[in-house]
């Protein structure tokens, strides 16, 4: 097992869990929603912007799930590096707490293949309640982001090398750099969307 450098042990163990059940509790569940909602969208949203807009998230959610997934299983091994710290700790000094492993898979969502171009158009009143759900999942991806920046780089400034952190780095920062085009997507779908509806409750 490849050595983990920690300024602090027991920070670094309650670091990870902390990161790895924000990824659990906001991420998955936004990722469940995301996913559902797009599958929703692809019934009830067809046009040429449609196509535009719902394959754009897409990209937010296959780059979300890929995020989740691997930060999920990278957190957990590293965790499991803390681990074995603090039992060698143990055999030492004798009072050293020692942490469980954590959980290293996510659940699983749907795969979802990008919609074809079209000339059709068409919005089902039902896509009202998809708008309200994409309203809710910005302001849900907003909220992931801003925690997840603050807790990986809590967990980061503590455990300075091994473990692949250098890999774990560039995955995090790749997403979080990639963060304001992901945003980008889902408020012009969210702003399209809403007037695709406003326009087709005239027509009610």
């Amino acid at each position: 097992m490849e050595n983990i450098q920690l300024n602090n042990v027991d920070q670094a163990y309650e670091q990870s869990k902390i990161l790895s059940e924000l990824i659990t509790n906001k991420g998955e569940t936004l990722l469940s929603d995301l996913t559902n909602n797009i599958l929703s969208l692809q019934a009830h949203w067809i046009g040429s912007d449609a196509t535009t807009h719902i394959n754009n998230l897409i990209v937010v959610k296959d780059a979300l799930e890929a995020l989740l997934r691997d930060g999920k299983s990278d957190v957990a091994f590293a965790c499991d590096h803390i681990i074995a710290v603090q039992e060698v700790i143990k055999s030492n000094a004798g009072n050293q707490q020692v942490g469980t492993p954590l959980q290293k898979d996510i659940a699983s969502v749907s795969a979802i293949s990008k919609c074809e171009d079209t000339d059709q158009y068409y919005v089902d009143p039902a896509a009202e309640a998809d708008k309200n759900n994409l309203v809710s999942e910005c302001d849900a991806f907003e909220s992931f982001i801003t925690s997840f920046v603050a807790d990986k780089d809590e967990l980061l400034s503590n455990w300075t090398a091994g473990a692949n952190r250098d890999e774990v780095v560039k995955k995090f920062n790749d997403f979080v750099e990639n963060s304001d085009t992901y945003k980008k997507y889902m408020n012009d779908a969210k702003s399209n969307l809403e007037i695709a509806v406003s326009n087709i409750s005239k027509l009610g």
